[in-house]
């Protein structure tokens, strides 16, 4: 029964705990002295209050949307917005999560620090961005291909989730940059300040309907991570502008991209045939998609994939 998921998760964790401790080769003694371990203590707890209040930002906009909405309306929020999250929860979360060491190894080095975390931006940038965008531009086929009519409705809303999640992806790093260098609190205060802002917009907006949801992740959201993305590289050194084009091939590849595939679509339609083929019209948007992106990346890019190849070897 339920109890097979519980031993599951203990199994996992022993085995973990077992192999990391037979790879780091260190067993724990029987040792504890609280002014040796206060200010880890005192990171620690500001770290887990700052992902407690992200947690109460993450489930605000259900919660008011659940008390204002039928459950049908509550299903198709939820469906869009987890859809529209998997870039960030498959690609953006791993790239953090091996890049924190990396970060934590270079606290003392600023210019490799700037330096690696432009790396780890723009190559983020450079896988999800145009996911997102294509996300937004074969949304149609995607529902209707892979779940059915049923699921129409959130069509919409799921279009537009994939842009705000452009901003998520590229926001996710700065907590593990101001962890790295001792500073938990600026976290914190980010998620706080978060928190507070998304409840109260998504309590405002749950009342006026499904697409209405779509106006704090425009608005409150945009602003506030906007303003820590700013902190965060005003805090590490790096300008407005440096940021700007460390990502503007990718901007500008997928700028491309949507150009190239809605023009295509349109010259499809009115020179050939309109297809009511949602598989062939996915294929073909993808198809050319791909074709244009990778084709400006190939120009533009072509020492980052030879440098990240190189440090793949090298490791």
């Amino acid at each position: 029964g339920v109890w097979t998921l519980v031993g599951g998760m203990i199994t996992r964790g022993l085995t973990k705990l077992i192999l990391i401790y037979t790879i780091a080769k260190w067993i724990p003694r029987l040792h504890y002295d609280f002014e040796e371990v206060k200010s880890y203590m005192k990171f620690g707890s500001m770290v887990t209050l700052g992902r407690s209040f992200f947690y109460a930002s993450d489930i605000s906009d259900r919660f008011f949307l659940g008390r204002a909405m039928s459950p049908a309306i509550l299903g198709y929020y939820s469906f869009a917005l987890n859809l529209s999250k998997l870039p960030t929860e498959k690609i953006t979360v791993l790239i953090n999560q091996v890049s924190y060491p990396a970060f934590s190894k270079l606290q003392n080095d600023r210019e490799g620090f700037k330096k690696f975390y432009l790396k780890v931006v723009k190559v983020t940038a450079m896988i999800v961005i145009p996911l997102f965008v294509g996300g937004f531009l074969v949304s149609e086929e995607i529902i209707n291909i892979l779940f059915g009519e049923k699921w129409i409705p959130m069509i919409f809303i799921f279009k537009f989730m994939c842009i705000t999640q452009i901003m998520t992806s590229l926001n996710a790093v700065n907590n593990f940059v101001h962890n790295a260098q001792g500073r938990p609190k600026w976290g914190l205060i980010y998620h706080g300040i978060l928190a507070i802002g998304m409840a109260t917009s998504f309590y405002l907006a749950a009342k006026n309907g499904l697409n209405a949801m779509l106006i704090p992740w425009f608005t409150t959201y945009m602003v506030v991570c906007g303003i820590w993305v700013y902190l965060t590289i005003k805090k590490i050194g790096i300008t407005a502008s440096e940021y700007l084009a460390n990502i503007v091939n990718p901007v500008m590849a997928t700028v491309l991209m949507y150009v190239a595939v809605t023009g295509s679509s349109i010259l499809i339609e009115m020179l050939i045939y309109r297809s009511e083929s949602f598989l062939y019209s996915m294929i073909s948007k993808i198809t050319v998609g791909s074709l244009f992106y990778l084709t400006y990346l190939y120009f533009y890019e072509r020492k980052l994939f030879y440098s990240l190849k190189s440090d793949t070897i090298e490791r």
